[in-house]
C-alpha cells in the first residue's frame, strides 16, 4: 500500500470514527445534567436570631445568598406517581454561599461526612400546581460567632406555581428560559443553624433563577476530535 493510499485509509477511518461518536453524542444529548442557580438578597426581616448575640455574626441586610443545585442525568425517580418525582443523594448535589454586598465570604457550605439531600418535583399535581422542593440536612460547616457555635441544621428551597406553567414533567427540568417569575406563587428558602434552643434562621424569597443544561455526552465530542487528530497523525511518512 503506497503512502497516498495509506493516508486516504487513515482519513476514512478517522471520519468513520468521528461520525460514530457524533451519533453517540446526538443520541445521548437528551440526558443532561441540570444546574439550578438561585440568588437572594437578604432583607432585615429575613434574619432571625434566637438567644444568640447578633453582633457576633456578620449577617446583615444586603447580604447575597447564592444557591447551586446540581442534578446528574443518571438520577433515578423514586416516586412511581406520574405527577410526582423524587430524587435523593448520589447524583444530587446542593451547595450555597452567603457573601456581603462587597463580596466578602460570610458562609460557605461544603458537605462534610455525609450527604442527605432530597429533591421533589410535582407537575400539574392533582390539577392544582407545579412545585420544586429541595431539603438538605447534610453535615455542613458550623456557624461561629463570638462564644457561640451553631451546627448546620437544614436548608429548604420551595418553588410553587399554581398556574401549572412552570414544569412539563416530573424529571429534573431542563429549561434555559426558566426565571424566578415562572414561580409566581412561592419562591422561598430557609436556612437554619442551631444549638439546642439557640439558633439563627435565614428565611425569605429568591430574586433570580437560571437553569443551566450540560450535555452528559459533551466529553464525547472532545474525544472525537482527539481521535481524529491522532489517527491522522499516524499516517505513514
Amino acid at each position: 500500500m503506497n503512502k497516498q493510499t495509506s493516508y486516504k485509509v487513515a482519513i476514512a477511518q478517522s471520519l468513520m470514527l468521528f461520525a460514530t461518536i457524533m451519533l453517540m453524542t446526538t443520541a445521548s444529548a437528551q440526558a443532561k445534567s441540570v444546574i439550578y442557580k438561585l440568588t437572594a438578597n437578604l432583607g432585615a426581616s429575613d434574619i432571625t436570631y434566637k438567644k444568640v448575640n447578633s453582633a457576633d455574626y456578620d449577617f446583615s441586610t444586603g447580604d447575597i445568598l447564592s444557591v447551586r443545585v446540581h442534578i446528574d442525568p443518571e438520577q433515578l425517580d423514586l416516586d412511581s406517581d406520574p405527577e410526582k418525582g423524587e430524587f435523593e443523594n448520589g447524583t444530587l448535589d446542593l451547595s450555597f454561599t452567603i457573601t456581603s454586598a462587597s463580596g466578602t465570604m460570610i458562609y460557605s457550605s461544603p458537605a462534610a461526612t455525609n450527604q442527605d439531600t432530597v429533591l421533589k418535583l410535582k407537575n400539574n399535581y392533582k390539577g392544582n400546581y407545579d412545585k420544586i422542593e429541595v431539603t438538605d440536612e447534610s453535615v455542613r460547616a458550623a456557624l461561629y460567632g463570638g462564644s457561640d457555635v451553631l451546627d448546620f441544621d437544614k436548608f429548604k428551597l420551595k418553588l410553587e406555581d399554581d398556574s401549572m406553567d412552570a414544569l412539563t414533567s416530573t424529571t429534573p427540568f431542563v429549561d434555559p428560559t426558566m426565571v424566578i417569575g415562572d414561580w409566581s406563587d412561592k419562591n422561598e428558602y430557609e436556612i437554619k443553624w442551631k444549638d439546642g434552643g439557640d439558633y439563627i434562621k435565614l428565611k425569605g424569597d429568591f430574586d433570580s433563577l437560571s437553569v443551566v443544561p450540560i450535555p452528559a455526552a459533551a466529553w464525547l465530542f472532545g474525544s472525537a476530535l482527539l481521535a481524529l487528530f491522532t489517527i491522522s497523525r499516524r499516517r505513514p511518512a
